[in-house]
């Protein structure tokens, strides 16, 4: 029972990870911004948590409080916001190209996540104590854990996302923007500012996505060195496979997840001499995210104008 409850539990991390992220992609997509920095985004996102709890655990009155998750998701969504406007600044403001900005992203915020553990950090690390806002004494050991805060700003968002993005005009200006650029401007929209608008939400839900990376009982200042383990890079191939939409992407996130919660715990569930094989098993998720753009990657057609720099001028 333990070990079903381990695979459940580390699933629902996963897959609030894998839904933020992958609706932050599809998001920064509709408006014709390509967010391949999404991941950098989501390092940057866990960074600003790791650095904020570990201020408020060295204040000995707020140790130990799980509700001090609620702030840090604040803190982090905003810091996604700010991290995400620099690649807004680049991609809109002075028409870089998208891909490369995407990339410079993924480069600065492990740099960043490195100089803030070498100058503010202990032997390299950044050690805080804020528990997971979870039903449970532990979430990591009990099936009650999927109850927490990161399932609950996931449901939010998949539900705010879907009626934004489809049952108001805002969604649909939204999207157009996204077709058309030309035929929206002609139409009296504001291209720039929904592409504003696009980016820095995708920043607010990446930074989401790295608040839930840090606020899981299975990661700790301890272990955080800058890496989210790839996780933005597979939201990207979620949102393909998905076809740019929500619920195939939410269908596609819970598949993945439960494939590295059984990979990461598949030491548990396979006799001892089995064991060592567990860093090959760690792959299969990936090799499985290859197969899947293989087979839907061709029949996937996104948003016309994503990755196409917008100017009015070439009305």
């Amino acid at each position: 029972m333990e070990i079903f409850n381990s695979i459940i539990t580390l699933a629902f991390m996963y897959l609030g990870i894998l839904t933020l992220s992958s609706i932050s992609s599809i998001i920064s997509e509709r408006v014709g911004i390509v967010n391949i920095g999404v991941n950098g985004t989501i390092v940057f996102g866990a960074t600003i948590y790791m650095i904020f709890a570990s201020i408020f655990s060295s204040r000995g009155s707020f140790e130990a409080s799980s509700w001090l998750q609620i702030p840090l998701f604040i803190i982090s969504g905003l810091a996604g916001i700010a991290f995400s406007s620099l690649h807004g600044y680049a991609t809109i403001k002075l028409k870089a190209n998208q891909i490369i900005s995407g990339v410079a992203m993924n480069i600065l915020a492990p740099a960043m996540t490195l100089l803030v553990l070498f100058v503010f950090g202990e032997a390299g690390r950044m050690n805080y104590n804020v528990p997971e806002l979870a039903i449970g004494n532990n979430a990591s050991a009990e099936i009650t854990g999927i109850f927490s805060l990161s399932s609950f700003v996931m449901i939010l968002v998949v539900v705010v996302s879907m009626i934004m993005l489809n049952k108001t005009s805002w969604g649909l200006r939204l999207k157009s923007v996204g077709e058309n650029p030309q035929a929206s401007d002609a139409a009296g929209i504001n291209v720039n500012s929904f592409k504003w608008q696009g980016v820095l939400i995708s920043g607010l839900l990446a930074g989401f996505a790295g608040a839930m990376f840090m606020a899981s009982t299975r990661t700790s200042g301890n272990t955080f060195q800058g890496s989210v383990e790839g996780l933005g890079f597979l939201s990207l191939a979620i949102m393909i496979v998905g076809r740019w939409k929500i619920i195939p992407s939410l269908f596609v996130s819970v598949a993945f997840s439960f494939l590295l919660s059984i990979s990461y715990n598949f030491t548990q569930l396979v006799p001892k001499d089995y064991s060592n094989y567990q860093f090959l098993v760690l792959a299969v998720p990936y090799v499985v995210t290859l197969i899947a753009m293989v087979a839907f990657a061709k029949g996937s057609i996104g948003p016309k104008a994503a990755g196409i720099p917008y100017d009015k001028t070439l009305r």
